[in-house]
C-alpha cells in the first residue's frame, strides 16, 4: 500500500470502528443480541471488550502503516468489518428488526472493507491477501467464542 493509503487506513480503520461501537452501544446491542442468540451481556463488559479491540485495531493499523511485512493487516481488517456487516445484516432479518450497528456498518464498512479488500487484492501477493483473509475470519471465529463466557443467558 502506498504511504499516504496507509496513513488514512490508520485513521479510518479506528474511527469507523469507534461510530460503529458507539451506535451499538446506544442502540442497546446487548439487548438486541438477547433476541437473536439467546445470551446477553452488561454494557459495561460491551464497552470494556469494544474498547480493547478498538485498542487493538489502532495497534494493527499502527503496525502495518510503519512495518513492512504487514500488509496482510489490511485485508484482514477488511475480512473482520465485512463479516461484521453481514452477522448486523442476518441478525436483523432473522428478527425482522433493526440490528443496532447496521447503518454504520452498512455506510462506513461496506464501502471500506471492499476498498480495502479490492486494493489489497490488486496489489498483495496472493498468499500475503489469503493469509490476511484467513486472519480475519480466525479473528471474528474468535470474537464469537469470545462473546460466550462474557455473556449470559436471558433468563
Amino acid at each position: 500500500m502506498p504511504n499516504r493509503t496507509r496513513l488514512v487506513l490508520a485513521v479510518l480503520f479506528p474511527a469507523t470502528f469507534a461510530l460503529h461501537v458507539t451506535e451499538e452501544w446506544l442502540g442497546g446491542f446487548p439487548s438486541f443480541m438477547a433476541l437473536v442468540s439467546g445470551r446477553t451481556m452488561s454494557e459495561t463488559v460491551f464497552l470494556n471488550v469494544n474498547g480493547v479491540y478498538l485498542a487493538l485495531v489502532v495497534i494493527a493499523v499502527a503496525v502495518a502503516a510503519i512495518r513492512s511485512g504487514f500488509d496482510w493487516i489490511y485485508p484482514g481488517l477488511a475480512t473482520v468489518i465485512l463479516f461484521n456487516t453481514a452477522t448486523h445484516l442476518s441478525g436483523a432479518a432473522f428478527v425482522r428488526a433493526y440490528s443496532p450497528g447496521l447503518v454504520t456498518a452498512l455506510s462506513l464498512w461496506i464501502p471500506l472493507g471492499t476498498w480495502v479488500a479490492r486494493s489489497s487484492w490488486r496489489r498483495l501477493p496472493r498468499p500475503t491477501f489469503w493469509g490476511g483473509v484467513t486472519a480475519g475470519a480466525v479473528t471474528m471465529v474468535g470474537v464469537g467464542l469470545l462473546a460466550l463466557p462474557l455473556s449470559r443467558p436471558v433468563p
